[in-house]
Parts: C-alpha cells; sequence; structure tokens
C-alpha cells in the first residue's frame, strides 16, 4: 500500500461518498474533492470543499498511509498545512492534533473501499516486472491517449530541467546573451564536465566575451585559463602564448579560474575539454547574440548554420597541448549538435516564453524538437520492443520515454501515469 493509490481513489472518487464517518463517527459529506496537487509541495488536494456534521469547511485535504505520517513528515511544524481541513489515511493510529489544540478530522478508509479494488490494486503492482510493469497491458492503450501523454511527460522533463535558468535570470539580471552563454557552456562540457564548463561561463562576464570577439585566440585563453587549463609548464609554443595572453587578461580584467579542474579520465579525445573549449571559443567568435539566435530558432534547419564553425588552426592538429595528430577540422558532429539543442537551447527557450508569459509557446518549442530525430539507446530500443515503436518518430518521443521509465516505471509511480491509471481502471 502506498499514497499514490489513496491519491488514485480520491482523485478518481473511488470512495464510496454516502454514510461517510470521521474516526469519531462525525458525519462527512463531500462536496467538492479538490484539485490533486502533483508539485509535491504543500498538501495533496487543494480547494476542496466538505461538510463535517452541519459545518461546511473549504480548505484542503492531506494524505497518508498511518494518521501517524502527519508528524513522521513533520507538518505540524509547517504553516502550508495549517489550512487542511481533512486528513484522509488508510489506517488511523493517533490523533492530530492542530494549532489550536482541536483534533484534526480524520477519514480512514481501510475499511470503506471496495476491497475488489484493493485486490485490483495489489495484483496490478506486484506483476512480475521485466523492463516496467505494464509491459504486457501495451497493447490495450488508446494510441491518442499515448500522443497525449508523451507530451506531457515531454513538457514536465522540460520544466524540470529548465528550472536552473531561472535562477539564471535573477543572477544576471534578466541578461539573455549572458544566459545563452552559461547553459551552451553547460552542454558543450556533456556529462563530464557539464558542472566545470558552467562554473567557467558563471566566472566570466558576457561583455568580456563581446569585446574580444573578433579575437579567436583571447577567446581560447580565457576559456581554457579559467577551466585551470593554462596552468602548468608545457614546451608547445600555441600553449604558451594562450598561457601569456590569459596571464595578461586576468590581471587586466580581474579574472578568477574556477575552483576546481575540469576531466579527461576515460573521455575520447574528441571529447576532451580542451577541444570542447576551443570549439566553445569559436562558436562565440563566429556568432554574435546569442539570445536573438537561439530564442527564436524554430526547427533544426534554423540552428545547423550556427554550429557549423571552424577551430583555430592549432586544433585541426591537436586534441590537447603538446601532441600533435592527423590534421582533421574538428567540426560538431551531428550528435552533439543535438545533444546541445536537447539540452540547452529547448529548455532555454522554454525558460524564456514561461518568464514572458508568451502565449501558446508550447507550439514553438514541440515544433523545434519533434524536427530533432529520435535518440536510440537502451532504454528506447526496450521500449520498442515492447510495442512502443509506432508512436516514437522524434526526440520528443525518446525524451518522453525516458522520462517515464527513470520518473515513473522504476519508481512504480503506476497511478500517477495516464498508462497506469488506464490500465488499473480497466
Amino acid at each position: 500500500m502506498n499514497e499514490d493509490f489513496i491519491h488514485y481513489l480520491w482523485r478518481f472518487k473511488k470512495v464510496p461518498v454516502l454514510n461517510l464517518q470521521t474516526v469519531n463517527g462525525e458525519p462527512v459529506e463531500v462536496i467538492r474533492f479538490g484539485n490533486y496537487n502533483q508539485s509535491h509541495s504543500g498538501p495533496d488536494f487543494k480547494e476542496a470543499i466538505i461538510k463535517l456534521g452541519r459545518q461546511t469547511w473549504a480548505g484542503q485535504i492531506e494524505m497518508h498511509i498511518k494518521s501517524s505520517d502527519w508528524y513522521a513528515h513533520q507538518h505540524e511544524t509547517d504553516p502550508a498545512y495549517d489550512n487542511v481541513i481533512l486528513h484522509v489515511v488508510w489506517e488511523h493510529d493517533v490523533d492530530v492534533f492542530q494549532k489550536d489544540q482541536s483534533v484534526l478530522p480524520t477519514l480512514q478508509l481501510k475499511d470503506v473501499v471496495s476491497k475488489d479494488l484493493v485486490k485490483a490494486y495489489k495484483d496490478f503492482m506486484q506483476r512480475p516486472q521485466q523492463f516496467i510493469l505494464c509491459e504486457a497491458s501495451v497493447g490495450q492503450l488508446n494510441s491518442l491517449g499515448i500522443q497525449f501523454w508523451l507530451e506531457r511527460l515531454y513538457i514536465e522533463r522540460l520544466s524540470r530541467k529548465s528550472q536552473p535558468i531561472f535562477t539564471y535570470i535573477q543572477q544576471t539580471k534578466q541578461h539573455w546573451d549572458q544566459i545563452c552563454f552559461m547553459q551552451l557552456a553547460k552542454s558543450f562540457g556533456l556529462k563530464a564536465n557539464a558542472e566545470v564548463f558552467e562554473a567557467v561561463a558563471q566566472s566570466i562576464n558576457f561583455k568580456l566575451i563581446l569585446q574580444y570577439q573578433t579575437q579567436l585566440d583571447y577567446l581560447e585563453a580565457i576559456l581554457l585559463g579559467q577551466a585551470n587549463l593554462l596552468n602548468i609548464e608545457c614546451e608547445d609554443n600555441y600553449y604558451k602564448h594562450l598561457q601569456q595572453l590569459y596571464k595578461f587578461l586576468k590581471s587586466k580584467h580581474e579574472l578568477k579560474p574556477v575552483g576546481f579542474s575540469a576531466e579527461f579520465f576515460r573521455l575520447r579525445p574528441a571529447n576532451f575539454p580542451s577541444i570542447r573549449l576551443a570549439q566553445l571559443a569559436s562558436f562565440l567568435h563566429q556568432n554574435t547574440s546569442l539570445a536573438r539566435l537561439l530564442l527564436k530558432a524554430e526547427k533544426l534547419t534554423d540552428l545547423k548554420p550556427i554550429f557549423d564553425i571552424k577551430v583555430s588552426t592549432y586544433w585541426k592538429t591537436h586534441y590537447n597541448f603538446g601532441k600533435e595528430n592527423k590534421p582533421s577540422a574538428k567540426k560538431l558532429s551531428a550528435n552533439f549538435v543535438q545533444l546541445c539543442v536537447i539540452n540547452a537551447i529547448i529548455p532555454l527557450q522554454f525558460a524564456y516564453h514561461q518568464f514572458k508569459s508568451t502565449l501558446d509557446f508550447e507550439t514553438q518549442i514541440l515544433a523545434l524538437v519533434r524536427s530533432l530525430k529520435p535518440e536510440n539507446n537502451s532504454i528506447i530500443k526496450r521500449f520498442k520492443a515492447i510495442g512502443f515503436e509506432d508512436y516514437i518518430s522524434s526526440a520528443l518521443e525518446t525524451q518522453a520515454l525516458l522520462t517515464l521509465k527513470n520518473d515513473y516505471c522504476n519508481q512504480k509511480r503506476c497511478l500517477n501515469c495516464n498508462f497506469g491509471i488506464k490500465l488499473m481502471q480497466q
């Protein structure tokens, strides 16, 4: 038994409403069940209306497995729970006291909910799991329902990924070029160096980038120096050139390098932080007004030209300082560009339009993600194998399925998932 089941019973009105009583014998009439709060902050249902005896109450409803969970979760110290009018629990074990020392009205469900419904829930949750619990029942789902839920899952994923950008907005006082720079740098760092690259961008005022935008070696010196990649002894002439440039720029502009170093360990040469920062420098060298370029794009073809960069002559024959390799253009691969669009540009657009309260902005964002090819990792291959292949046409669906697997299936949040709810109702 978990709280998701109690939420399910209340959301879909599976609780018999006739002759309900609190644990103290007071008649309960549910006039309005309230709005389900999926934010995980505050009471579970808001704007509910109930009648206790002859008194009608409007407020919030909180739910737990046991009444004592109220104290286990420390709700008694949280003002967000001061307006709770009814405590709905599976099993009542202790009285809960409100701030005025009156007992919080409590409704116990274990004796009033259909035993058949409880059995159906337990049978559903105890299915043998190979990949996901409902994999044997995917064929029972409606195609329109699948498409709708995948779109909502993607928006949920995007909302979560865009949250750090709202911190950027506050920190930079809405300087969108600076925000785009920080988000883009984080994306160039990939998983191994995202934190370092983000810190590097945060340590550099974008005005400095604009000041030296026409001088590629200056941009390389700033980025590599701030990432602590120019602080060793090396006989390479270009390294010495950048080291001297950085020494001059660091003194002139009072630059402070980040407090930790970029990671090379177990990375392929194409992903070395030295080459990725050199590519980022070239990106900044070739593109002006990041906000104008990144925030208005509506499809992948709008973005491809700005990612078609050319690294400086030195980096065409190097992946790191001091070791020469066969010449290569070091262009950004299509897969890398797609990752930047998914992880940086689309969250940027989402945060920007939310902040600006743009009407119908989801249309632009969904069009952009649908212009990206679907990903093809092990999780997506498994979803295809159990019946989702016909629904995967772009990165929207694959990103949504990653959210479904990691945030719902793995956590057994079936009764928060549209698929699980549909199958339970059947």
